[in-house]
């Protein structure tokens, strides 16, 4: 089996946050896709939120997962109102 890096699982993280068929992700689905441990999947995106590269959702998935997007693919699919928003919410929280 050959040793992936920290970098190319980055890079395996956010494509699969970027996978056109899913508009938010959850922490099982992404430990799925990008064939990671929910361990390392937490432990990337939390690295991957304080660059900025993803957001994390106020509110659960219907079955209380959190729920996270990459910042790229929420500003393409985002209205005005909510990148003003999501903007405000970043800076009180």
């Amino acid at each position: 089996m050959a040793v992936i890096n920290r970098q190319e699982k980055k890079k395996s993280l956010l494509n699969a946050l970027n996978n056109p068929k899913y508009e938010w992700r959850t922490i099982p689905g992404l430990s799925k896709e990008a064939d990671l441990d929910t361990a390392e999947v937490m432990d990337i995106l939390a690295d991957l939120r304080k660059a900025g590269l993803v957001i994390r959702s106020d509110t659960p998935s219907k079955d209380g997962h959190e729920l996270f997007i990459s910042r790229d693919k929420f500003n393409r699919r985002s209205s005005l109102g909510e990148k003003i928003l999501g903007a405000i919410k970043n800076r009180i929280s």
